[in-house]
């Protein structure tokens, strides 16, 4: 009502009194100075009062919040109406200002003249007028400020629709852009934040607001660990293994990935702005920052591996009909198999919601996560197979590079040539993963008394399929006792996994059909330049064996003879 009656009596004399009085009187600003300075002291008195009457529990700090919003807000008017220039050089500026956002409201009208002959006396002599009368009690304020924050934070995850609305909402609050849609929630709680802080500013820039830096801390990673709740909520999985999410489920974890991008970006910014209006001496204490990054970067990385993951269980039921495929009976080589066909269907489906939700770094890193997880599938569940014939691997090498094709097509497929081209590294990472695939299904197309050598020679690294299954396959050895290829073949995936990476994965989408007669003939050139491979080998081993045959020879000679000194 105090601040009310001001502004109605600032009206009534522009009205009445203005074109009376001369401007350098400054009669309004004079008046509204005498108005501040006995409005402080009432305040004082009452808030002294107060305290004494109530312990700070008891106090009604949801009121003190309001009187100091309410004054705040009117020192700012009174600024506005009497400091023009002052105001404008603040806002110019980017100084941190939520205020009001009403600056057509009575008090800021007035006689243009009196507020150019207000103007040169002294910059912003409203600031702090009023408010400083709160400092001490500002602790109560961080203490509501606390609470407040706490409970927007569980109000808006129990809210949230997890991306869900994201497409074609116009919520004003919400910090996203049309291209990487974020929770409607992070944007509300920088929203308060910034209102928060300057508020905070507006009386006290020292202690209180250090404090009060640490709340927005608490505050963001208390939704930094919600977040990361819900992901391992979506990704449970009653097994204990990967769970195969829906694509709406897939589209959230997208989002998540955004929101959690965005809210570090923010909160570095966040602590900028917070640096900069501290008193200097306090400025090395701010941290807001700390802690959030880790938080975040954590339920980030569950978020891609849920959707990495996601995507390859999905690839696993594609696969699965390699392992129940009657190869030993194959005596033709056709079109790629059906399993390529359903490999391809998935990653059209799966893959576009999720490329036109993540920023154009983050998809390009989930393309490596997938790449480099999917071939030690494709490799487990080729090593489930009993039997193959000739015919049956070279149908798997169609096969093979049928799917490297597919894949190296992810990045540029439905894309604009300067977004979705395949990098370099994408390319040499899927072709050294693809080779993997095609030397084993070369040492399984040689000749039975090369078989050893070829293995040795064409798999290499530290995880190899066992050498006793690639024999058991092409008929060459029986199965041990109680030999189980399901678990033979997923006990070589988790190894592949271990040496790598362990969680990775992603998805294709692929656009056109494969030319098949071309597929077949690189096929024919591979499988002409493993037999010249197989040849040039046999020949070194032979030479080899004679060498070490001569070399044997002379040390035995040379043995001899020293014997025969002795």
């Amino acid at each position: 009502r105090r601040y009310a009656w001001l502004k109605r009596w600032l009206r009534n004399y522009h009205a009445t009194y203005s074109h009376v009085l001369p401007a350098s009187w400054k009669v309004p600003q004079l008046f509204s100075e005498a108005f501040c300075d006995q409005t402080r002291s009432h305040l004082a008195v009452l808030l002294q009062r107060a305290a004494k009457e109530s312990s700070a529990k008891d106090m009604d700090v949801r009121r003190l919040l309001f009187v100091i919003q309410q004054t705040i807000e009117m020192e700012r008017e009174l600024n506005k109406r009497f400091f023009p220039v002052a105001m404008e050089t603040e806002e110019e500026g980017g100084g941190e200002g939520g205020g009001s956002h009403d600056g057509g409201s009575a008090v800021a009208g007035g006689d243009v003249s009196e507020r150019k002959g207000g103007g040169a006396a002294k910059s912003k002599s409203f600031d702090k007028m009023i408010s400083r009368v709160f400092k001490p009690y500002m602790s109560l304020y961080l203490k509501l400020e606390r609470a407040h924050l706490v409970e927007l934070v569980r109000s808006l995850l129990a809210e949230e629709k997890w991306g869900q609305d994201t497409e074609g909402d116009g919520d004003e609050d919400e910090e996203e852009d049309d291209e990487n849609p974020v929770l409607h929630s992070v944007g509300k709680i920088f929203v308060y934040i910034k209102r928060s802080l300057t508020q905070c500013e507006a009386v006290d820039t020292g202690e209180t607001l250090l404090h009060l830096s640490k709340v927005f801390q608490d505050t963001l990673v208390m939704f930094g660990e919600g977040v990361h709740k819900h992901i391992l909520e979506l990704c449970q999985n009653r097994s204990g293994g990967a769970k195969m999410m829906s694509l709406a489920e897939e589209r959230t974890v997208a989002v998540i990935i955004n929101t959690c991008e965005y809210t570090t970006e923010t909160a570095e910014q966040l602590q900028i702005s917070v640096v900069k209006v501290i008193d200097p001496a306090l400025a090395p204490q701010v941290c807001v920052f700390d802690g959030i990054s880790d938080c975040f970067d954590a339920a980030m990385d569950s978020a891609v591996s849920a959707l990495v993951n996601s995507v390859l269980v999905r690839l696993d039921t594609a696969l699965a009909p390699i392992a129940k495929m009657k190869w030993a009976e194959t005596d033709s080589v056709g079109d790629q198999s059906q399993y390529v066909n359903a490999c391809q269907a998935v990653l059209e489906e799966a893959i576009p919601p999720i490329r036109d939700t993540l920023s154009a770094t983050f998809f390009s890193a989930l393309c490596d996560k997938w790449a480099a997880g999917f071939y030690p599938r494709l490799q487990g569940i080729i090593l489930r197979v009993k039997r193959v014939s000739d015919d049956a691997v070279q149908q798997l090498l169609l096969d093979v590079h049928a799917l490297k094709t597919i894949i190296l097509a992810l990045p540029a497929v439905g894309q604009s040539k300067d977004k979705g081209k395949a990098g370099a590294s994408f390319s040499k990472l899927v072709t050294a993963e693809s080779s993997k695939v095609e030397s084993l299904l070369k040492v399984l197309l040689s000749p039975p008394e090369q078989v050893e050598h070829n293995y040795a020679a064409l798999l290499k690294g530290e995880v190899k399929p066992p050498l006793q299954r690639l024999l058991e396959m092409k008929g060459l050895a029986q199965p041990k006792q109680g030999f189980d290829v399901v678990e033979a073949g997923q006990a070589f995936t988790d190894s592949m996994g271990a040496a790598g990476q362990a969680l990775t994965g992603t998805t294709v989408s692929m656009a056109g059909r494969l030319n098949q007669a071309s597929i077949r003939k690189g096929v024919d050139s591979m499988g002409s330049m493993a037999g010249m491979a197989v040849g040039t080998m046999s020949s070194t081993v032979g030479m080899f064996g004679s060498t070490v045959k001569n070399v044997s020879s002379t040390v035995d000679s040379g043995f001899k003879t020293f014997t025969t000194k002795e």
